[in-house]
């Protein structure tokens, strides 16, 4: 993402025009992929996820997803701003940028399990 900062987002989605760009016997491969996706931990810190998200998004992410399974939410950040959806809503990126025209409407209560200790 930079000279000196490496992150690797539990999941990560690379654009296919990232694709041609990557040099897979290198590590960490350079860039930002297009959708980090963070899911928390009770080791990580506010503070500690909300430098992640700048960082992401400064270096060319199109949107980050935090999951917070133990409030059985997310937050979902672009360079247009924040919003947050809890369950048993639905993740609803229609028409967007990530997906090339994709409708992707998922429930949360899909995503958590019903024991949010689990």
């Amino acid at each position: 993402m930079g000279p000196d900062t490496v992150r690797n987002p539990d999941v990560a989605v690379i654009a296919t025009e990232h694709l041609g760009r990557i040099d897979v016997m290198r590590s960490p491969v350079e860039g930002a992929p297009a959708l980090a996706i963070e899911v928390v931990s009770p080791s990580h810190t506010a503070e500690d996820m909300r430098k992640r998200t700048r960082q992401y998004l400064a270096a060319g992410s199109l949107a980050v997803w935090i999951f917070y399974p133990t409030l059985r939410l997310m937050e979902i950040y672009s360079p247009a701003g924040m919003r947050e959806i809890a369950a048993p809503a639905c993740i609803d990126e229609g028409a967007c940028l990530l997906f090339s025209g994709l409708h992707l409407s998922v429930p949360l209560a899909d995503i958590f399990s019903s024991d949010p200790r689990v």
